[in-house]
């Protein structure tokens, strides 16, 4: 897979070509080191920023808000769920990189971030912008399962109550089999995950809902 090496200070001007093993092999980076420094932004030879070439030409950026005070400025996120500052009077952009939180009383962790010193959830922000507003009762979703993945072409608006149904009772609920944070295989139920991995459908419901200490398999609840 090729990388593109855009301009941190312009991410519309594409400055060259990498390939991933290249990058693994000069920052000396495991697979899972190298997926994360991808997609939490980090700025490569301290002036690009990685783009997987396949999803250059669908990129799309959208101003989210605009502020008229003595700093004026706008904010903006792009489908690759990245989000910018540019200030008027020197016309300089720059990255806003999310961070890491935990929701209270649980394990789960999300992105978040702050738009004009008001705090979003970095994924909610993306689908309300590109796919639609959503209701009280809907939840945003990472299809693959990881919550830094806050790409468009990965989130999903559901109906909240059909989500936790399927996570926690649904027979038909599907499951992926992950290694290295990519989705490497698919199964239309707990079933059929138990049946081909020689597991009892609550033991796979109990690795989704990551309830297994030390589990064998990177098991979790898909779309």
């Amino acid at each position: 897979m090729n990388y593109l090496m855009l301009n941190k200070d312009d991410i519309t001007e594409v400055c060259g070509v990498i390939s991933k093993a290249e990058v693994k092999k000069e920052l000396v980076l495991t697979e899972h080191q190298f997926w994360s420094f991808v997609y939490l932004g980090k700025i490569f030879r301290e002036k690009y920023i990685l783009v997987e070439e396949e999803f250059k030409k669908e990129r799309q950026e959208v101003v989210i808000k605009e502020v008229k005070d003595d700093r004026a400025r706008t904010y903006s996120v792009d489908t690759f769920g990245r989000f910018y500052i540019k200030w008027k009077k020197s016309g300089k952009k720059r990255e806003i990189f999310p961070y890491i939180k935990k929701k209270t009383n649980t394990d789960k962790k999300y992105l978040a971030l702050k738009i004009d010193g008001k705090e979003y959830v970095a994924k909610n922000l993306i689908a309300a912008v590109f796919i639609r507003s959503y209701k009280k009762n809907d939840i945003v979703i990472c299809n693959d399962g990881d919550f830094r993945n806050i790409r468009l072409d990965n989130l999903n608006i559901v109906q909240k109550k059909e989500y936790c149904k399927g996570r926690t009772t649904s027979k038909n609920a599907k499951v992926g089999l992950f290694e290295n944070n990519e989705l490497v295989q698919s199964y239309p139920s707990t079933r059929k995950a138990g049946s081909a991995l020689f597991l009892s459908r609550q033991t796979i419901c109990d690795y989704c809902n990551n309830k297994v200490k030390k589990p064998i398999y990177d098991l979790r609840w898909i779309c």
